[in-house]
């Protein structure tokens, strides 16, 4: 899979990064809604890359051993990030959501975000934004797009209107 072709017509490779919610540092003693993991740098293609890159969730799936509805409806929230992004109620930016009805995890879009972070940490809570009540098993897939940071900063640039001050 590749991300788009650059002006030149070859390829832009992402990396992609699967994080499975029972291998996540300090899983089977965690009492919080948040799932951090420590990625190598081997993770990643290369890491002469641009510092400019956006995360988005790609795939993935969640279950929870709870059963009376209370974890139905679940919001994933990406920590470290999403400089694009903003939510009245100064939370995280939200990368993705669960329904029971159908535990296939969708994403909200692209969040501007550090390139190759060494830990990425994802909060996993219910509407209202408590924990969830079940323990959650799964994975999600992330995909890292990467920006040319000269061409990025150049547009950015022109994209800004002037003030003039009298």
């Amino acid at each position: 899979m590749c991300c788009t072709k650059d002006s030149s017509g070859g390829l832009k490779l992402c990396d992609y990064v699967t994080l499975n919610l029972e291998k996540s540092d300090g899983y089977s003693t965690n009492t919080t809604d948040t799932y951090p993991w420590f990625i190598p740098n081997s993770a990643y293609y290369s890491d002469r890359r641009s510092q400019v890159a956006t995360v988005e969730i790609i795939a993935g799936v969640l279950r929870s051993s709870e059963t009376s509805g209370i974890d139905d409806d679940l919001l994933i929230t990406y920590e470290k990030g999403g400089f694009n992004h903003y939510t009245t109620d100064n939370e995280r930016p939200v990368i993705g959501y669960y329904n029971v009805v159908d535990p296939l995890v969708k994403g909200t879009g692209e969040l501007l975000v550090n390139a190759r972070p060494q830990e990425i940490r994802l909060k996993i809570t219910t509407l209202d934004g408590s924990r969830s009540t079940g323990d959650l098993t799964g994975s999600i897939t992330l995909k890292f797009k990467y920006y040319n940071s000269i061409q990025s900063s150049a547009q950015l640039h022109g994209e800004y209107t002037p003030i003039i001050s009298l």
